[in-house]
């Protein structure tokens, strides 16, 4: 696959900046000492600048730009204007995050390949929507490793909005692929769901208030170190504005009588504790409509554990008061609350 951004270091570039350059270079250096590489690569390629190769023509970029105006309006929140251009950029599924066009071409490329392949010994698409620091990795990871099939993404956007891109899902709803997605239930994603045929939805849960406070001590690590207080806030803000709207909306989805989706719960603490039996769980569903599926009845999961960390569901306890306690149970709906058993 073609690359089409590459350094802005022409010559004439480089002698109308060469002072400034010159002193980006050591200022990375300097940065990678003390915050990393990862830190050092985002301040020099900040400071060099990038441009588009001239070398690849209108078509490619035309490609660039429709996927590039999905990313943007999924992340804006107008999934509609984001499957349009999705639609037109004619890009396959990849791993997920928002790579630039020639990354994610590569990157979906191969795992097409390795879908097709799939599809061609049966195997179906295993479709799992899951909530954030659910343990979703390990579990997408090892149906993956055991099944042989690879991970993708059929959404766009940022929790909990992601969208669902329709092209995407048509695309792996060929088989031979576990999605790793974090999208919720939302009407526009319910209706695209069923306008492309699925029928089984797997959604890994966990209380929304510990895994709240693992992607906030994940994510905000500074949080950490600034005290009780400022993580607490967080994670509160989180759970009352992203984690359980997401819950209370699958949980209303799983309740709807009228839908054709089969929805089908996975407790991240099981699946924590077993990770076998959560994919043996999951198999056994699908394997009736997959005879591919049968022999992996009786072998053991290939398990992987990834982005683990300590799964302690009782840990937000210790730094959220009273009050923060209490409107964060008032928050939760009644049918959430009996369906998975969780205490105040």
């Amino acid at each position: 696959m073609p690359y089409s951004l590459a350094f802005r270091l022409g010559a004439a570039y480089v002698e109308a900046r060469h002072f400034d350059l010159v002193n980006a270079g050591d200022y990375a250096q300097y940065v990678r000492n003390i915050k990393g590489n990862r830190v050092a690569n985002e301040v020099l390629l900040d400071a060099i600048g990038l441009t588009l190769r001239p070398e690849l023509d209108n078509d490619y970029y035309r490609e660039a730009l429709e996927y590039h105006l999905g990313l943007l309006y999924a992340h804006l929140g107008q999934p509609e204007r984001a499957a349009e251009h999705f639609e037109l950029s004619g890009t396959l599924p990849h791993a997920g995050g928002n790579p630039i066009f020639s990354e994610q071409q590569t990157e979906a490329a191969a795992i097409r390949q390795h879908q097709l392949a799939a599809v061609g010994r049966g195997i179906p698409l295993v479709f799992i929507a899951s909530m954030p620091r659910s343990a979703s990795a390990s579990l997408t990871q090892t149906i993956s490793a055991t099944l042989d099939i690879p991970v993708l993404r059929v959404s766009s956007g940022n929790f909990p909005y992601y969208f669902v891109v329709p092209r995407w899902l048509n695309l792996a709803s060929a088989g031979g692929a576990v999605t790793h997605d974090h999208f919720a239930a939302s009407p526009y994603n319910l209706t695209t769901l069923i306008n492309s045929g699925i029928q089984h939805v797997f959604v890994l849960v966990r209380d929304p208030r510990a895994a709240a406070a693992s992607a906030a001590v994940l994510y905000e690590p500074s949080l950490s170190k600034l005290g009780r207080e400022s993580l607490a806030r967080r994670m509160v803000r989180d759970v009352l504005y992203s984690y359980l709207p997401w819950l209370n909306e699958w949980v209303a989805a799983s309740l709807d009588k009228s839908s054709p989706l089969k929805i089908h719960w996975i407790h991240s603490h099981k699946a924590r504790a077993d990770m076998d039996a959560a994919v043996r769980d999951i198999v056994s569903i699908l394997a009736p409509q997959h005879p591919a599926l049968e022999k992996y009845l009786a072998q053991k999961a290939v398990e992987v554990t990834a982005n683990f960390n300590s799964g302690d569901d009782d840990a937000w306890r210790k730094v959220v008061d009273a009050s923060d306690q209490a409107q964060m149970w008032d928050a939760m709906t009644e049918d959430t609350r009996a369906l998975f058993g969780f205490a105040p």
